[in-house]
């Protein structure tokens, strides 16, 4: 099954099979003692059963983002200075396995009880946070990889993650975690290892090692019994335990794990009840889950014509399964749904269609449900359309529709050796500049009261794709307009960019010539400016004979006398990568040619064209618009503003192709 990034970050809480803490080297001569280190298998690659999920989560290792070396070690996972512990060294996966160790640093009267009671035998157990970017559904009965290891599902593989903060804590929801303790500095130079291979638990009798020396942290005047304090935290903590229990009485095991699991007091969770069992009047899916904004907006989403395969990808397999059987929700239906939500009193039967029109856009609901899907369907159509504009003109962006001036390079630019003196000569940029200036396009849309009447949400649903497509054509269509316009003689002798005459149709000697041409451009003072084609641009007529010159490695001699005399290899094979468009051939552009082609040069050396955005933005947009107070409905409007310019003659040169 393909990887699903979810539309939201998803918390994992793994737990360390091992953690180890070495005992200081007392140091020798006078000098100071070293720093004890810690070292721990923080995950073994296997399943875990974390709160929030539904089905066990794997943590794909090779796509795990480690993060900078030195991460913060906590206590308990309590961001507070008295809480440091240290910081890592080392953080690396090997053998599938995640692998951590690093320096005990902690001064505070916390970590000297930590590390107290771990010289005395204390089991601490590590916890590990990391962020869910990826995550693959494997449904039952199919089976994936991850960390060296097959898993059959129902499991979660979080293909990309981030790893977060790392804390000893006194309990884990895996109880087989362990910990030991390293009681002479030997021991500590062993530990080297035990980072670059999996660590063993001491077993339970083992002899508890010696007690920490004064080295180990530093003299204090403080009195503190450990086994004392830990007893009253670990009551404590069962008190809250057992009040969130209480609270939760058995209905709501989810929010009984993460209340729980992240430390909450009896009144966060009686609040977080209340929630949960606040009547709940919105839609429910075959899976018995009420539906949210992200459901809603996949389902409507999934009536159209997207694929299902990228939507699964930008929300995640566990809302899609949700989404699906609601892909034929109405009109009528999703803005009861969008009132129930928000705890509004949706319209009733009898309501008229003002009053239902009325009802849902006061929502913040179904308008924000709406513009998100419109978006998103309008990005993937305009996404779609399978454009080169973009991929031969220069971006160029500008901050409102003014007129702009911009600058190419010319000899003047050129380095010059600078005298004894050390003056620098000065460069001029007036004599070679061209202008360009975005422009608006755009169109309005919307929900009336004639697709109220008819529950028809398709129509809505198709405009925003047209609008996608329709922006991507009039950015390939102002393009292509300027480019066979040809204004000022753009493509001509005076610029030699253009050849011409029948030994010019696409083929070995066609392309020779053009080759030769682009090869030669100079700047004003008739010197090279160095430059290599790129691209090879041809109409569709033409896309044959250009994929052949570009992946044929041998041309045919016609005959054994002349194969005896001149090569046949190609030597254009793979150097100048076929582009094909219509726009070229078609009819209905001025300038249009079935047999002119162009070699094309990377725009970001020295572009030909280019194409300008307002504020750099490449994408069209799609907003709210109020309609106006005698319509009946909501509308919204999506826009794009470009504009296209000529920049330089020598970034491509234009063979006729005839005589």
């Amino acid at each position: 099954m393909s990887q699903q990034p979810k539309s939201e970050s998803r918390e994992l809480n793994l737990l360390a099979a091992a953690v180890e803490i070495s005992a200081a080297d007392p140091g020798a001569n006078g000098n100071a003692p070293s720093l004890r280190r810690f070292s721990m298998t923080a995950y073994t690659g296997g399943p875990m059963t974390l709160a929030g999920w539904k089905y066990p989560v794997v943590v794909d290792l090779d796509g795990m983002a480690l993060g900078a070396r030195q991460r913060p070690i906590l206590l308990d996972h309590t961001r507070d200075v008295d809480f440091v512990m240290g910081q890592t060294e080392r953080i690396e996966v090997r053998e599938g396995k995640l692998m951590v160790a690093g320096q005990v640093m902690g001064e505070s009267g916390k970590a000297r009880q930590a590390i107290a009671l771990a010289d005395k035998g204390f089991a601490w157990q590590a916890s590990i946070g990391a962020r869910a970017e990826a995550v693959e559904f494997v449904p039952e009965g199919k089976t994936a990889a991850a960390n060296g290891r097959q898993f059959t599902g129902p499991v979660n593989i979080a293909r990309k993650s981030s790893l977060g903060e790392i804390s000893f804590v006194v309990l884990g929801a895996d109880e087989n975690t362990s910990a030991q303790i390293a009681a002479t500095a030997a021991e500590d130079k062993n530990m080297e290892t035990a980072t670059t291979t999996p660590t063993t638990p001491t077993p339970a009798t083992t002899p508890a090692p010696a007690p920490v020396t004064a080295q180990a942290a530093p003299a204090t005047t403080e009195t503190v019994d450990p086994t004392k304090e830990l007893r009253a935290q670990a009551a404590a903590e069962s008190r809250r335990i057992a009040a969130v229990r209480k609270v939760c009485a058995g209905k709501h095991a989810d929010l009984e794990a993460q209340a729980i699991g992240e430390g909450w007091d009896e009144s966060k969770t009686e609040l977080a009840v209340l929630r949960a069992e606040r009547p709940r009047v919105g839609v429910i899916t075959s899976k018995g889950q009420a539906a949210d904004a992200a459901v809603l907006e996949a389902a409507l989403r999934l009536s159209g014509q997207e694929s299902e395969a990228v939507l699964v990808a930008q929300y995640g397999a566990q809302t899609m399964e949700r989404a699906h059987p609601l892909r034929t929700i109405g009109l009528r239906r999703l803005i009861e749904v969008c009132c129930q939500m928000e705890g509004r009193e949706a319209p009733g039967i009898g309501a008229s269609e003002s009053e239902v029109i009325r009802a849902a856009f006061s929502t913040n609901s179904l308008p924000g449900i709406l513009s998100n899907v419109a978006h998103k369907t309008m990005l993937a159509a305009y996404t779609a359309v399978p454009g080169v504009a973009k991929l031969l003109a220069r971006k160029l962006s500008v901050s409102d529709f003014k007129l702009h001036t911009g600058y190419r390079l010319t000899g003047d630019m050129t380095m010059q050796e600078v005298g004894p003196d050390g003056e620098l000569k000065h460069s001029t940029l007036g004599e070679s500049s061209f202008t360009y200036q975005a422009k608006t396009y755009g169109r309005m849309f919307g929900l009336t009261r004639r697709d109220l009447i008819n529950d028809d949400l398709g129509a809505f649903m198709e405009v925003p794709r047209l609008i996608g497509r329709g922006a991507a054509l009039a950015l390939e269509e102002a393009f292509w307009t300027l480019v066979l316009a040809n204004t000022g003689t753009f493509f001509g002798a005076g610029n030699k960019n253009y050849i011409s005459g029948a030994t010019t149709v696409l083929g070995p000697d066609g392309l020779e010539q053009a080759v030769q041409k682009f090869l030669e451009q100079t700047d004003a003072d008739g010197k090279p400016i160095v430059l290599n084609p790129r691209w090879m641009l041809v109409p569709p007529p033409l896309k044959v004979t250009a994929d052949q010159l570009y992946k044929s490695t041998v041309f045919n001699t016609g005959g054994a006398a002349t194969a005896a005399k001149v090569p046949n290899a190609n030597t254009f094979a793979g150097l100048y990568e076929p582009v094909v468009t219509p726009y070229l051939s078609n009819a209905a552009f001025t300038g249009y040619s079935a047999t002119a082609w162009y070699l094309w040069g990377d725009p970001s050396d020295v572009a030909a064209f280019g194409i300008c955005y307002l504020n750099g933005n490449e994408t069209p947009t799609i907003e709210d618009a109020p309609p106006a107070p005698n319509i009946l409905g909501q509308g919204w409007r999506g826009y794009f503003d470009f504009g296209v310019c000529q920049i330089d003659p020598r970034g491509a040169v234009k063979s006729k192709g005839a005589a």
